[in-house]
Order: C-alpha cells, then sequence, then structure tokens
C-alpha cells in the first residue's frame, strides 16, 4: 500500500524511547510475574508475547492489565524481533510517522521504502484468541516483508 499523501517519519524522541523501553520492561515483568525464575530465555521475543497474552486472557478481567498495554508490549516485541531480524539489511528501525490523522510509533525503512506497524497489527487481531497470535503474525510480517523485496520493493511499501 502507498504511504498516506504528506506522510513524514521523525527521529523518537527521549520521551518515546523511554516509552519503548517501559514496554519491553513490562513484557519481562509480565512473563517473571506468573513464574518468577522465567526471564523469557529461550523464547523469541513473540513467543514471550504470546505466554504474556495467554496469562492476561486467563486473569479476570476486572483486575487485569489494560489491554491497550498488553497490545503495545507485544507490538514492540514483534517490532523489535524483525528490527533485530531485518534492521541491518533493511535499515529498519523505530521511527513516528506523521500524516493528516496525526502520528503513530512504525518500524521504517528509508532505503527500502518499507513501512511496518505492529502494534496496530497485533491491535486488529487481538480480540481473535487465538493460541500463538503473535508469533503467527510476526511471521507473516517477515512473509509480507519478503514478497515486497521479491517485487522489488519500493518507496511506497506499507505492511
Amino acid at each position: 500500500m502507498p504511504h498516506a499523501p504528506g506522510q513524514k517519519f521523525h527521529e523518537l524522541s527521549d520521551a518515546e524511547r523511554t516509552w519503548l523501553a517501559s514496554h519491553r520492561d513490562l513484557l519481562i515483568e509480565l512473563l517473571e510475574a506468573e513464574e518468577p525464575d522465567e526471564d523469557g530465555d529461550g523464547l523469541t521475543l513473540p513467543e514471550a508475547a504470546d505466554r504474556v497474552i495467554d496469562r492476561w486472557r486467563e486473569q479476570d478481567e476486572e483486575t487485569r492489565l489494560d489491554a491497550n498495554e498488553i497490545v503495545h508490549a507485544a507490538g514492540i516485541a514483534v517490532g523489535d524481533a524483525l528490527a533485530d531480524i531485518l534492521g541491518e539489511a533493511y535499515g529498519l528501525r523505530w521511527m513516528i510517522a506523521e500524516d493528516a490523522e496525526g502520528t503513530d510509533l512504525c518500524l521504517h525503512s528509508e532505503a527500502k521504502g518499507i513501512t511496518l506497524y505492529p502494534s496496530h497489527t497485533i491491535a486488529k487481531h487481538f480480540a481473535s484468541d487465538r493460541p500463538g497470535l503473535v508469533s503467527e503474525l510476526f511471521l507473516g510480517l517477515l512473509k509480507r516483508i519478503e514478497e515486497i523485496e521479491a517485487l522489488g520493493g519500493g518507496p511506497d511499501a506499507t505492511a
């Protein structure tokens, strides 16, 4: 999909970097809360996010953490995993996308013309209750990036 007309990309501010870090920490805290000896070692970031979501769904709706916090933590885990795998080769990094409708956190590669919105991807499917949702979506985004690359990328590829 083409970028929105007039879309611009900005570096993260210190506050946005802090927000990202707080959601990375949240994922680890939630893993450790259920199993104090569990720190996520041996799990991919998407698998860790799946485990956190599964545990969150089992909790009492009135006392559990807000769903948006879980979605953001899972989205950041997916984005970090993508950046770990593709960041150097694609120049993929966290940025803020801005258009007429506002701003949003994204992974963006100027060189490849790719923009990803991992938290939006998670949010769109969060209510499905599918086990392994985050890992499935992560693999789907990887596949989509491969398809974009096979088609020659382009300055307006969005997933």
